[in-house]
């Protein structure tokens, strides 16, 4: 849609403004570095094709050596990594991972800290790892955990500062020289790995997390197969995996096929993962360059989410961006944006923010019991009476779906949690359907839980004791019956929903009953998105069935709710979460 493609540039725009005056011009040996790895991608357009998977990652096995791009502030881009590693490393064979982020004369150090012989504190001092390197470091934690579990070596790959030319020299050298030796060292510490593995033994392959910028054909690879090659006596192969390359997203979206592929191939020896949005990518730059940063040395411990989660010390005024993005998607629906000068951010740093609540008297125990379940779950919950939007672990897909919520809840006049009346179920599953358009309206790849992605959640659930763990098996449970309800709607056979009654009325079941709304809306949410991009339904759809009750209906919310399910039966949802990277 033109409105919607419209708006997300404008985001971006905005975004690279920011980048720009937070990060100052670039000295030109970064812009001509840059510039060829701009070249590539104008090259590569007409081939794009899209690309399942299991061809990226079988076209890794057969590679000695797998570059992937790191957009370094960005933790999508460090959790795709990790994927791409669990899925194409098997037991017993003989693989490195490579790293920019340690310098190689840290080597020891590296391998000391990986083997337990010293821990974080002692590992970030000795490799001054903020001066060194300074990005976020729970962002690569996951990859160092990874690596320790299945034995893989990790190997330090960048130049030591002391090597690097002076800011003054820098600035006068032609063109890319000092970023051209970064390159020669990486592939010098590679190509002498690879030359002291003996023949006999199985074939090694590498894994590299490596700057964007630094997989330009001309960059880094070239370095790599030149050395190689006169070393080795023959070119290592090497394949190349991009990242939420801005230009191939924005080609794709001009086109409205940005959504059509999670993977795709560029050429021969490259692919590109979109996980993300150009401007999602852009906010965790803004955000690093702002200061937030700074961390603690046990953060990489910190409870994280499924989507974009920050540190808890993170300084981001989550809600200037509520405020932002709550304008934002008021903009593309047509409606008057709501007022959030009244609203209090509370995240998981103000948990026991629940305590004053129960001394204030203004909710009742059931009230209580169900704001303390979704704090104590990191469930993000909008509280009215007191207007209060809990995030739990902040993010920007929480904020975005918060002031969608927001939005809702201004127009509708709703005050109470959670009712014991059955039309409240199906008034949440609007609500929560509406709040996770807002956030993909924002980041159209946020993932959510498909049918066979309950289906295995609840596998891994089977044998829990806990508490949280039985309500979230419950609710999965109930959300499956209720998609088996929504299919018989779809195939023209009536809708019997499942006896909701005990679910409502029950104190014990009812934070259940809550998770599994919005399970649902969130489904329902990633359909009214892919109807919307189909043009199937319209903004003022939107507008009408979620933000304007049916007036007469004995349960108005559930007559709306089956309404979206057919207005919305064309919409493909794409893949399963264990399908993408």
């Amino acid at each position: 849609m033109k409105k919607l493609f419209a708006l997300q540039h404008r985001i971006y725009k905005s975004l690279q403004v920011e980048t720009d005056r937070l990060l100052g011009e670039q000295p030109p040996a970064i812009q001509a570095y840059e510039r060829n790895y701009d070249r590539d991608f104008q090259k590569s357009m007409s081939s794009l094709r899209p690309a399942k998977k299991e061809e990226l990652i079988n076209a890794t096995r057969k590679s000695d050596i797998t570059f992937i791009a790191d957009f370094h502030t960005f933790r999508q881009a460090q959790r795709t990594a990790l994927r791409i590693v669990r899925e194409a490393v098997r037991p017993g064979e003989t693989w490195w991972l490579g790293l920019e982020l340690i310098p190689s004369h840290y080597q020891s150090a590296l391998d000391d800290f990986q083997s337990g012989r010293i821990d974080l504190e002692t590992f970030h001092e000795t490799i001054h790892y903020d001066d060194e390197w300074g990005f976020p470091w729970k962002n690569y934690a996951p990859l160092f955990e990874w690596a320790r579990e299945n034995q893989i070596p990790l190997i330090a790959l960048n130049r030591p500062k002391e090597l690097f030319l002076s800011s003054a020299s820098l600035r006068r050298a032609k063109h890319d020289t000092e970023l051209q030796k970064r390159d020669q060292w990486a592939a010098g510490i590679i190509t002498d790995l690879f030359s002291r593995t003996p023949r006999s033994k199985a074939k090694p392959r590498m894994i590299v997390l490596y700057g964007e910028l630094h997989l330009a054909s001309r960059h880094l690879p070239r370095q790599l197969a030149l050395i190689s090659k006169d070393y080795l006596g023959r070119p290592l192969k090497s394949l190349c995996i991009h990242q939420n390359v801005d230009r191939i997203y924005w080609y794709l979206a001009r086109k409205n096929k940005e959504h059509q592929a999670n993977v795709l191939r560029l050429r021969k020896n490259r692919f590109c993962v979109l996980s993300s949005t150009p401007w999602t990518k852009l906010q965790s730059l803004v955000t690093w360059a702002e200061g937030s940063a700074s961390e603690t040395i046990h953060e990489h411990d910190a409870l994280l989410t499924d989507d974009l989660s920050t540190s808890f010390q993170d300084p981001i005024d989550y809600l200037f961006l509520m405020r932002t993005y709550g304008q934002a998607i008021a903009e593309f629906l047509n409606i008057a944006p709501a007022a959030f000068e009244s609203l209090t951010l509370k995240t998981i740093q103000d948990a026991d923010f629940v305590d004053s609540l129960e001394k204030e008297g203004l909710f009742s125990n059931r009230e209580i019991r169900m704001i303390r379940y979704h704090v104590a779950s990191n469930q993000r919950i909008y509280i009215p009476r007191v207007n209060i939007a809990y995030l739990g672990s902040p993010s920007q897909n929480r904020a975005a779906e918060l002031a969608a919520i927001h939005l809702f809840r201004a127009r509708a006049h709703i005050q109470e949690i959670f009712e014991s009346k059955i039309d409240t179920y199906f008034r949440l599953i609007i609500e929560s359907s509406f709040g996770f358009l807002g956030s993909l309206l924002l980041n159209p790849r946020r993932k959510c839980d498909l049918y066979e992605d309950h289906i295995r959640r609840l596998k891994h659930l089977r044998n829990s004791k806990r508490r949280l763990d039985r309500i979230e098996s419950v609710a999965r449970k109930l959300s499956l019956k209720m998609l088996g309800a929504e299919r018989d709607l779809l195939r023209g056979r009536p809708f019997r929903a499942p006896l909701l009654g005990r679910f409502i009325d029950s104190d014990r079941l009812a934070p259940a009953a809550m998770l599994s709304a919005r399970f649902l809306g969130q489904i329902l949410g990633k359909k009214l998105h892919q109807a919307l991009i189909a043009e199937i339904i319209l903004p003022k759809d939107i507008r009408q069935l979620c933000l304007t009750c049916p007036k007469g209906a004995r349960e108005p919310y559930r007559e709306a709710y089956l309404t979206l399910l057919r207005l919305c039966a064309p919409a493909r949802l794409g893949p399963t979460k264990q399908e993408v990277l």
